[in-house]
């Protein structure tokens, strides 16, 4: 007689094996896709600078939003969990054993902040300034 099917012990084995390959798998693709996430907020930064230096050079001034700079945060972003904001600055550079009057200029702070108790709270905030520094440098 011929038998269709497998037995119990098959399905085991299987269950068993399939259990193992997600606990391997599974914590590699949540940093993964903290990764992803990481890239996108990133990438939405560095457009926020690249559209603050052509207006500094077109107004002589930086914009305090987004919404100044023609953009909106993009949905990847948004799912993402992080909240893009734009702090304007003021900038005083001394002059050396007064030899000069301190001059003053504006500057921006970008910042990307992951929301309270989304994957990617852990992974922390990023920022870019006027200068193109990005910080914290070890996530850039």
């Amino acid at each position: 007689m011929k038998k269709n099917g497998f037995s119990v012990v098959e399905l085991l084995v299987v269950v068993g094996i399939i259990g193992i390959l997600l606990a391997i798998a599974l914590p590699s693709y949540r940093q993964y896709v903290v990764y992803a996430n990481r890239a996108a907020a990133k990438a939405f930064l560095l457009e926020i600078f690249s559209r603050q230096e052509v207006r500094i050079g077109q107004t002589g001034g930086y914009a305090a939003t987004i919404t100044e700079l023609g953009l909106t945060t993009p949905p990847d972003v948004q799912a993402a969990g992080y909240a893009i904001t734009i702090t304007p600055q003021t900038l005083t550079l001394q002059a050396a054993a007064g030899l000069e009057p301190a001059v003053t200029m504006a500057g921006f702070e970008a910042k990307a902040t992951p929301a309270a108790g989304s994957a990617q709270a852990a992974d922390g905030e990023l920022s870019i300034n006027q200068f193109g520094l990005k910080l914290p440098v070890a996530k850039w």
